[in-house]
């Protein structure tokens, strides 16, 4: 079944997940800065959805992050300052920050 609404606060709580593949999956409101608790994240696809509102900086807190799709959204500002070596982080080839058509800007 696909996926709708927001992404439950109570996803934050998922230690052990180190994907999420959320792409084209209806979502909207702002992207929940508890997502910045998943230690082991290193895949986020949030792209082709409805979220608006900023990038929170506490993704920054995801150390091994190193591929974010955020493309196709309503997202406004700036790029978090925390987010800046996200294709940087690893020697692993393809590390990528997707963000194009979006409201962003800086």
């Amino acid at each position: 079944l696909p996926l709708s609404g927001v992404i439950p606060n109570q996803w934050s709580t998922l230690s052990d997940l180190n994907s999420l593949d959320l792409h084209q999956s209806s979502l909207s409101g702002t992207v929940p800065t508890g997502l910045g608790l998943l230690q082991k994240l290193v895949f986020l696809d949030l792209g082709r959805n409805s979220f608006s509102g900023t990038i929170p900086s506490e993704l920054g807190m995801c150390l091994q992050l190193y591929a974010i799709d955020m493309r196709w959204n309503s997202l406004t500002g700036s790029l978090p300052q925390e987010l800046e070596t996200v294709g940087q982080r690893s020697s692993r080839e393809g590390d990528l920050l997707i963000l194009y058509n979006d409201g962003l800007c800086g």
